[in-house]
């Protein structure tokens, strides 16, 4: 496996222990997980009545980015009984089923995507979890969604997970970590939460977040490469994006 190495100013080493191939080197933009969503939609439109399952679809607003991108999918979200964006839904047009957060009530092969974000740090067995997404995908399949990194908690999180240790149970599920991008960085989380989320902080996960500037222009500077940009913010993120598949 090759792993990827930042030198920091004082000239350490701090290493991911991901498998470079992962990160992409073609930009170093802070990325939201509906960026490979789309992306992935595009390529499953052509398919005969494609099926997207949102895990821990919450209220459900995934739903109307998803059909506009895809016209002709079925959409089916999938939640715990109870929480706050659960309990915060109000769409009656689409299909809402509840799960147990690990046995996911679709059949073996039958899913041609499935989009998780920010709900697999919320399950009580994260490896079950994906587990089971390896169990319901085609073999063509692909899992896309986000991840909490260094994130303050959320409600009902009971986990934060590093990139290696989600590339880990991924391999341990039967899944391949194809892409690996960062998000909006940790400080920024952290200041959001200790002002209350304060509305101000809500464009920095949709545009590049003050700590992943700082990181631009650093590597700028230093003439880093694109995949060299994007590891030092995955060192660094809140969350990351990822895009996975079954592993062949």
């Amino acid at each position: 496996m090759n792993t990827i190495e930042v030198a920091t100013p004082a000239k350490t080493c701090q290493t991911l222990f991901v498998d470079s191939r992962s990160i992409p080197d073609d930009h170093h933009r802070q990325t939201h997980s509906r960026e490979l969503l789309a992306v992935a939609l595009k390529q499953i439109a052509v398919l005969k009545s494609p099926v997207v399952l949102d895990l821990g679809c919450g209220s459900g607003g995934s739903v109307d980015f998803i059909r506009s991108a895809a016209p002709g999918c079925r959409w089916i979200g999938v939640d715990i009984a109870e929480s706050p964006e659960v309990d915060s839904r109000k769409r009656t047009d689409v299909e809402f089923f509840t799960f147990d957060g690990v046995n996911i009530p679709c059949d073996e092969a039958s899913i041609d995507l499935v989009y998780c974000n920010q709900a697999i740090t919320h399950a009580a067995d994260p490896f079950a979890l994906l587990q089971n997404v390896r169990r319901i995908l085609k073999p063509t399949g692909q899992f896309i969604g986000s991840c909490s990194h260094m994130e303050p908690i959320m409600s009902y999180m009971r986990a934060s997970i590093t990139p290696y240790g989600f590339e880990q149970m991924l391999n341990s599920a039967g899944l391949q970590l194809i892409e690996l991008r960062p998000g909006i960085d940790a400080i920024t989380l952290i200041l959001r939460r200790f002002t209350a989320r304060h509305r101000f902080f809500n464009r920095f996960f949709e545009t590049e977040s003050p700590l992943n500037r700082l990181i631009n222009i650093a590597g700028k500077r230093r003439r880093q490469s694109a995949r060299q940009i994007n590891t030092r913010k995955l060192l660094f993120s809140g969350q990351y994006s990822f895009r996975a598949a079954i592993n062949q």
